[in-house]
């Protein structure tokens, strides 16, 4: 950019232009310095984060006048700062706060064990004061060495439950900081804020002139604590907000971060208390209050604006809104409720075995005098051929290669007899985590049935037990689970296992369900359903999910949601509180909620009939006619579903960002207009925002689909909204470029009929349904529904027991079928063809992946995984070397898309209960 001319002169009271300012490098420019009446005609330019001094133009010559130079420069960078993580909309602590650095040692403190035991209050308070008040980095050791000397242990004990093996990883560097520089201030109430505004300036000011004159401003700080404190920067955010942690309090006038202190739990456990989750709500619902109720999406906009979530959540969060709206419009009126359920990916941990191997060696170290040293052998004979630390081998390592319900040694070469049990049966508890399963001989675990192990092994094993958990071999949770007798549970157990099941802790469910309850108010009741349970249902009915095969795994997945919650309404109403949004009820610890089973959904595989206890209404019968099953798997096997895809338009980079030198053998985009790409080489391609439909003034009328460059998309977006005539004009001439571009020697006669098409734009062409991919590749729309013998083959789950060959190949004659009678769409590049010519091969493929000098031969199963893929209703598609298929799926026209004058756009509601259809022949 030029410098300004410095022989011209202007008026003192002129504003600037945006680029002379910038050219001027104004320091902590604010935005567009314009005059108050500017601002009132132009409310883009107004920045709420500007402070001024005076009304009046703002120059160059009267900036710090104008304008409050350090709170602008404080509020501006707050704006950038992320959001509380439970409070909206409310400002993170600097991560050097002393607030937040207590937050992290405590919460690091509360999780700590000390020989498998969490700490005690006093030992927690201790630690707290004599070491990390006095040194910056406590290490592991400095802790062992605290327990000997001055809790007079016998040994150094084994400390667990720390993310860093050798060190804790939070400080109170800053109070020991400000101790050395103040003194006892640091610990005087009236000094705290004080103190915090000096972190936080600290933090956001790099200027240090700025900062030493905020500090200049406090009046109580000496020259000296001045300088000392310029001199030190401190640097980060927290994830969470001084309201949160001290600003709410409960009906005791204790905080978050005092319970933290006068308790031995952690944060997690007591952000979820019933006081605390309704202070949170309501502090949150506190957001909507004074919105208008007519604009709905400015309010959520605001919400997710300031929510400390990712932008796939967000975007998530406002798809699920779009469509509860939109059955609201077909259906008439508000929901009753909402059942809301956030899937999660179960995505493999390549790190697991190492982390295990590494666990169990740190353990065995530890813990030397009790692990016999032919198991440390074993262990690192695992680890040094790199063995996979199955279940089995893991539990077997923790309970020190003994039966934990027998005591006998296990042995290694003969694991096959043994079984992995659950302590607690899952008719008491639906728990398959580690906590709750051991190693044990296969007989034994066959007697055992649904009893509990303190009952039948309790005498004899208990000490074993205890064992276990001083020398941190097992969790605290699963000793309590070994002790555990369900007919003698005392009132706070009920309610931990009532929390572990039905309690969903899921900040983006939270977030989800506060907006939909500022939407919907009081008139509908939302519903928190555990991820979990929609899985157990599955199980427990074997009704098999195959990904792959289609989209509809998501439509009963919603279905199951919407069961499960209306069913834990009506069946267990009260435990309402737990798993009903704005429903809080706080159980006190004498009250006995009559629970002995916690598996709630234990009824509907047990009873033949369940009956809402406040109605009388049957919630699910194993009795015929009246089977609830039938209509779950009535559901399960639909054929048709409705089904809907975001359209959208692309945002970013103009082409491709590679450069190619000028020897690529590519059609290439100059670097500038002057770089000719025979000698400077340049990008290979455009990449196109969006896409055009034309009509051709040839004998046919050929419809084609043409795309519409960034570049262009961006010098065409001033005519789009004021002037569309012209708009028209200037995308008629790109459009003609391409055509010469692409070697036609004069301009193409057509006419513009579709000016802007979407990318995911749904069309029928004929029998051919599809998505539009670009203007060369299509997608495929057309859902694959395959019977529930094939799924059960394809997924191989445990309770399939067929003739793997023969339903394999049967499962390919029926996808063979399916897309011969009804996937039109893969005859482009002759994919239905290739697909039929390709069973030979099929069949003669083994079953499973085999493996021949060191080549890799897939077996029928993961080929017709890697087929149902490629016929999947996407864009993606797949190399099946094995059957000769290469890039299968792959709809492309290297000519660019044409449309037959039939072709119907057919545009759908978020949820697809409504559409348009327009017909290309009537525009």
């Amino acid at each position: 950019m030029a410098e300004p001319n410095p022989n011209v002169k202007r008026r003192k009271d002129a504003p600037y232009k945006l680029d002379e300012l910038i050219a001027f490098k104004i320091p902590y420019y604010v935005g567009p310095l314009v005059t108050p009446e500017e601002q009132a005609q132009n409310k883009e330019n107004v920045f709420a984060w500007m402070k001024r001094k005076a009304a009046g133009p703002i120059t160059p010559w009267n900036f710090d006048e104008k304008v409050d130079r350090m709170e602008s420069a404080n509020r501006f960078i707050r704006r950038m700062t992320t959001k509380d993580t439970y409070l909206f909309g409310e400002d993170v602590l600097p991560a050097e706060s002393m607030i937040y650095e207590k937050f992290v040692v405590l919460n690091e403190l509360n999780n700590l064990k000390i020989n498998g035991r969490h700490l005690s209050l006093k030992d927690k308070q201790d630690i707290y004061n004599d070491l990390f008040k006095q040194q910056k980095t406590v290490s592991i050791k400095a802790l062992q060495n605290y327990y000997v000397t001055k809790k007079k242990a016998a040994t150094a004990p084994t400390v667990g439950g720390l993310a860093d093996p050798k060190k804790f990883l939070s400080s109170l560097s800053t109070y020991i900081d400000f101790k050395n520089m103040f003194g006892e201030r640091v610990n005087d109430p009236q000094f705290q804020e004080n103190l915090e505004q000096i972190v936080e300036w600290s933090t956001i000011f790099e200027d240090r002139g700025i900062f030493k004159a905020k500090l200049q401003a406090l009046g109580w700080l000496s020259e000296k604590q001045i300088q000392q404190l310029v001199a030190k920067r401190y640097k980060g955010w927290g994830r969470l907000s001084k309201k949160l942690l001290t600003g709410l309090k409960n009906a005791e006038g204790y905080s978050i971060l005092d319970e933290m202190w006068r308790s031995t739990e952690n944060f997690m456990q007591i952000q979820s208390r019933p006081e605390f989750a309704a202070l949170i709500q309501q502090a949150n619902e506190k957001q909507f209050e004074g919105n208008d109720p007519n604009n709905v999406w400015e309010n959520i906009e605001n919400i997710l604006g300031d929510a400390y979530t990712s932008p796939q959540n967000k975007k998530a969060i406002r798809q699920v809104v779009k469509v509860v709206q939109d059955i609201e419009k077909a259906v008439g009126n508000p929901p009753e409720k909402i059942a809301i359920e956030f899937t999660r990916e179960a995505a493999a941990n390549p790190q697991r075995t190492q982390s295990r191997l590494r666990t169990l060696e740190k353990l065995y170290e530890s813990a030397e005098e009790v692990v016999d040293a032919g198991l440390t052998a074993e262990l690192a004979e695992f680890k040094e051929n790199k063995h996979v630390l199955s279940d089995k081998y893991y539990l077997c390592f923790t309970q020190l290669g003994r039966d934990v319900y027998t005591g006998d040694r296990i042995r290694l070469d003969q694991l096959n007899d043994y079984d992995v049990d659950h302590i607690l049966p899952q008719s008491f508890i639906k728990d398959d985590s580690l906590d709750n399963r051991v190693l044990t001989i296969r007989a034994v675990n066959n007697g055992k049935s649904d009893n509990v192990p303190v009952e039948l092994f309790g005498k004899k094993m208990s000490s074993f037990w205890r064992r276990l958990l001083d020398n941190g071999m097992i969790s605290k949770r699963k000793y309590n689970n070994l002790i555990t007798d369900p007919d003698n549970i005392s009132k706070y157990a009920q309610k931990g296992f009532i929390n572990r099941q039905l309690v969903e802790t899921s900040q983006v469910i939270k977030l989800t369900a506060n907006i939909l309850n500022g939407i919907y108010d009081k008139d509908t009741e939302i519903i928190e359903v555990p991820a979990k349970m929609n899985s157990q249902m599955r199980k427990m009915f074997d009704l098999v999910k195959v990904r792959e095969v289609n989209d509809y795994h998501h439509a009963f997945d919603a279905y199951l949601t919407i069961f499960i919650g209306n069913y834990l309404y009506k069946c267990y109403p009260k435990l309402r509180p737990y798993f009903v949004y704005d429903n809080f009820k706080k159980f006190g610890n004498k009250e006995d909620i009559g629970h002995k089973r916690f598996n709630f959904l234990g009824k509907i595989e047990r009873d033949k009939k369940v009956v809402a206890p406040e109605t009388g209404e049957i919630l699910w019968s194993n009795v015929a006619p009246n089977e609830t099953i039938k209509q779950i798997k009535k559901v399960y096997d639909y054929k048709f579903m409705l089904t809907s895809h975001e359209t959208y338009t692309k945002h970013g980079a103009l082409f491709n960002q590679t450069i190619y030198s000028a020897k690529a053998s590519k059609t290439m985009i100059p670097i500038k207009n002057d770089r000719p790409t025979k000698l400077y080489g340049g990008y290979s391609g455009n990449e196109d925002a969006y896409m055009s439909i034309i009509r051709l003034s040839d004998k046919k009328k050929t419809y084609k689909v043409v795309g519409i460059s960034m570049r262009d998309a961006s010098k065409l977006k001033a005519y789009e909204n004021n002037a569309h005539e012209e708009y028209l004009k200037k995308l008629k001439e790109v459009i003609e470029q391409q055509f010469l571009d692409s070697g036609k020697k004069t301009k193409a006669d057509f006419e513009i009929v579709i000016p802007k098409v979407n990318y995911h734009q749904r069309m029928q062409d004929g029998t051919k349904q599809f998505r539009i991919g670009s203007s060369k590749y299509v997608h495929n729309t057309k859902q694959l529904v395959l019977s529930e013998k094939t799924l059960k083959a394809i997924r191989n789950n445990k309770q399939y027991n067929g003739d793997a060959e023969k339903d394999l190949i049967n499962a390919f004659d029926e996808i063979l079928t399916i897309v011969n009678d009804s996937f039109s769409i893969f005859d482009i590049r002759s994919f239905r063809k290739k697909l039929n010519e390709s069973r030979d091969k099929f069949v003669s493929l083994p079953v499973e992946d085999t493996k021949e000098k060191s080549k890799v031969i897939k077996g029928k199963r993961e080929t017709l995984k890697q087929i149902l893929i490629a016929l999947h209703a996407n864009g993606t598609s797949q190399d099946i070397p094995q059957l000769g298929l290469k890039s299968f799926g792959k709809m492309v026209k290297t000519g660019g898309l044409t449309l037959s004058e039939n072709t119907v756009l057919i545009h759908q509601s978020p949820s697809g209960l409504f559409e348009r259809k327009i017909k290309l022949s009537d525009l």
